[in-house]
C-alpha cells in the first residue's frame, strides 16, 4: 500500500505546483487508446505456499480528458495473474521432515546428528492429480493523472487510479498415493533416549509410502469444497474487490493526434482469507542391516504422518511495464492564452512634447499651445519657453486631439492626433508647430 499513498502525495504536490506551467499549453483534449503489458513475478508471493503466483499480464482499452497540465482517465481491461506450476506439479518432501513424522523416530537421532540425513528428498510418483486455476478477472479503474513538458515530442505523465475488479482468485490442489522412488541408507540406533549416548546398530534403506495433499485457496472455497464432501470438481464462484494501480509513463507524439507511450505501473488489490495445507500420510518402509555377524537384513515399517497447515491474509503488489497507443481529439485553442507580441503593442498612455519654429525653422518662445480632445468641452493650455519647447505633458490617455498654437494675432498651424499615434512602440509623442510666416516677432 505504501508505493500507492507516496504516489498520491506526489500527485497532489503536482497539481498544486501546476501553475508554473502557462506558456504554450494546449487546450482541453480528449483521447481513447489501447494499452498492454505484463506483470512481474512477486517474489515473496512466488513462495508462498497459499498463492505460488508467477508473472501475469494485463490487455486495457482506455480514455481521459485532459486540460492543460490535469486530466482524468478511466481503463477498462482483463487481468490475469498465472499460478507457478513448477511449484505443485510433483510433491516433495524432505527426508529430515519424514523420518521426524514417522512414529519411532528417535532410532535415526546419530544419523540427524551427524548430519546423514543433509538435504535428501523424496519424491512422489508423477501420476499425481494435479488442479489448478490462475487469478483472472475483469477491471474498471479511474483517477487524475498530471502531465509534464507539454507541446513537446516527448511528454511524461503520472497517475493514480483505483477501482473495482470481477474476478476469480484461483486455487492449486495436488493429490495422489504411491511409493516414493527414493531412498536413503542412514545409520540407526537403539530407540530409548534414557541415555545421552545411543549406540550404533547398524544402517537402514528408508523409502516412504503414503497418499498425499496440497493445496492453497481461499477459505471461502475450502469451506464449499468441505461442504460438497469431494474435490473432483471444483466450482469458484466470482467475487468482486478492490484494486488500484498507481504509475508514470511516457508518451511520444507521432503526429499531433497519436502518441505512443511505455509505462511502468504498481497494481495493488486485497488477499481473501487464504487457507492451505501439506499433508502426507501411509508408512516408513526400512530395510536395517545390524553391525553383529552374521548380518541378517529385516524389514520394519512405521506409521508416518506428516502434516502443517497454513493460513494468511496477505495483499498483493505487482510491478509491471507496459506499451500503448492513444489517438486523440479535439484541437488546442492555446492562441486565446498567449500575450499580444511585442511587435504589436497595445494601445496606452503616452506623454507629450510639443515645439514651435518659424519660417527660418527658428525656436519661437511664449506661443500658447491648445490641446483639445474630441468629445470633451474643455482643453489644455501650455506655453513654450525660450528654446520653443513646451514642458513635457505626461500620461495623455488614448483618444482623439486638436493641438494648435498662437502668439498674439499669429497662428500655428493644427496637428491631428489619432489613437493610432497610441499604438506607437514609442512612449513619447513629438509634435512640432510652425507660426505662420506673415508676421514674425525675432526671438530677444
Amino acid at each position: 500500500m505504501r508505493p500507492i499513498f507516496i504516489s498520491f502525495i506526489f500527485l497532489c504536490c503536482a497539481v498544486f505546483n501546476s501553475a508554473a506551467q502557462t506558456d504554450t499549453i494546449p487546450g482541453h483534449r480528449f483521447y481513447v487508446g489501447l494499452q498492454g503489458g505484463f506483470l512481474l513475478q512477486n517474489n515473496k508471493l512466488n513462495k508462498n505456499p497459499l498463492y505460488y503466483f508467477g508473472n501475469g499480464m494485463y490487455a486495457e482499452i482506455n480514455g481521459g480528458w485532459r486540460r492543460r497540465q490535469l486530466g482524468w482517465e478511466l481503463a477498462l481491461g482483463h487481468l490475469t495473474i498465472r499460478r507457478d506450476a513448477s511449484k505443485f506439479n510433483t510433491y516433495e518432501a524432505t527426508a529430515n521432515d519424514v523420518l521426524n513424522a514417522q512414529a519411532n523416530n528417535t532410532m535415526y537421532k546419530n544419523a540427524r546428528d551427524s548430519g546423514q540425513i543433509g538435504n535428501a528428498i523424496f519424491r512422489f510418483p508423477q501420476s499425481s492429480r494435479q488442479q489448478s486455476e490462475n487469478f483472472k478477472g475483469w477491471y474498471i479503474l479511474t483517477g487524475p493523472a498530471y502531465w509534464l513538458n507539454n507541446n513537446k515530442k516527448w511528454q511524461f505523465q503520472i497517475n493514480l487510479k483505483g477501482g473495482i475488479i470481477s474476478r476469480q482468485f484461483g486455487y492449486y490442489l495436488l493429490n495422489g498415493k504411491g511409493i516414493s522412488p527414493d531412498s536413503i541408507t542412514i545409520s540407526y540406533n537403539a530407540t530409548t533416549t534414557a541415555v545421552k549416548v545411543t549406540p550404533t546398530l547398524g544402517k537402514a534403506t528408508v523409502t516412504p509410502n503414503g497418499s498425499f495433499v496440497q493445496y492453497g485457496m481461499s477459505q471461502n472455497l475450502w469451506e464449499s469444497l468441505q461442504a460438497k464432501k469431494s474435490a473432483t470438481a471444483i466450482n469458484e464462484k466470482t467475487g468482486v474487490q478492490f484494486i488500484a494501480r498507481a504509475g508514470a509513463q511516457a508518451a511520444y507524439f507521432i503526429t499531433k493526434n497519436i502518441s505512443v507511450n511505455a509505462a511502468a505501473q504498481y497494481w495493488f488489490m486485497p488477499s481473501p482469507r487464504m487457507t492451505g495445507m501439506d499433508t502426507l500420510g501411509g508408512v516408513v518402509n526400512a530395510t536395517i542391516r545390524t553391525n553383529a555377524r552374521p548380518t541378517t537384513p529385516t524389514k520394519t515399517s512405521y506409521q508416518l504422518s506428516l502434516k502443517q497447515t497454513y493460513g494468511d491474509e496477505t495483499s498483493l503488489g505487482f510491478l509491471s511495464a507496459s506499451l500503448g497507443i492513444r489517438f486523440w481529439l479535439g484541437g488546442s485553442k492555446a492562441a486565446k492564452h498567449q500575450p499580444v507580441p511585442s511587435s504589436v503593442p497595445a494601445i496606452s498612455l503616452k506623454h507629450l512634447s510639443i515645439s514651435v519654429t518659424d519660417a527660418d525653422n527658428q525656436p519661437v518662445k511664449e506661443v500658447t499651445i491648445k490641446i483639445h480632445k474630441e468629445g470633451e468641452s474643455d482643453y489644455t493650455e501650455t506655453i513654450t519657453h525660450e528654446n520653443g519647447q513646451t514642458s513635457l505633458l505626461e500620461n495623455l490617455s488614448p483618444g482623439n486631439y486638436t493641438i494648435s498654437g498662437a502668439k498674439g494675432t499669429l497662428t500655428t498651424n493644427k496637428v491631428q492626433l489619432t489613437t493610432e499615434h497610441f499604438k506607437s512602440a514609442d512612449k513619447v509623442i513629438v509634435i512640432k508647430l510652425t507660426l505662420q510666416p506673415s508676421s514674425l516677432e525675432p526671438i530677444h
